[in-house]
């Protein structure tokens, strides 16, 4: 997916990048990391990964939103709806799993990649939902650099 803004592309890229590196610890590097461990403590790993997961979900979502605004497949007021809102909740917050030793580091370095991401879709959202309809930036993303060319 490429937009023909350069925030977007980047951020997008971003998200992709930190999609497959938890892709790649949960298929190669997490089942080494628990083969040791109790149920319990297999069951806290994944349940820390899920949360790296719904983050990562939420972003994505976030930007392909963005991206339909954007190239005007949906209107600035569908993409406000309640629909399309990110997901605010503690469980996407907390931070307590990052600095757990218990926890293997990777999981821990991802815990906390997709968090300060997460965090500034937040931001971004909030922007987008509270600029004035009216305002002659509507698309709030619309005096962002282009990409190369002002090309998709």
């Amino acid at each position: 997916m490429k937009f023909s803004n350069v925030f977007l592309d980047k951020t997008y890229t971003e998200t992709d990048d930190l999609l497959r590196t938890s892709r790649d610890y949960l298929k190669w590097q997490a089942p080494l990391d628990v083969k040791k461990l109790t149920l319990q403590e297999r069951n806290r790993i994944t349940h820390e990964a899920m949360r790296v997961a719904i983050r990562l979900s939420q972003i994505s979502a976030w930007l392909m939103v963005q991206k339909a605004v954007h190239t005007q497949a949906i209107s600035r007021e569908e993409a406000l709806s309640k629909e399309y809102e990110v997901f605010r909740k503690l469980a996407c917050l907390n931070t307590a799993s990052e600095r757990d030793p218990a926890l293997p580091l990777r999981l821990r370095e991802l815990l906390k990649e997709s968090r300060l991401l997460y965090l500034r879709i937040l931001r971004l959202d909030h922007t987008f939902r509270t600029q004035k309809p009216n305002s002659p930036h509507k698309d709030f993303l619309s005096n962002a650099p282009k990409a190369e060319g002002g090309r998709p």
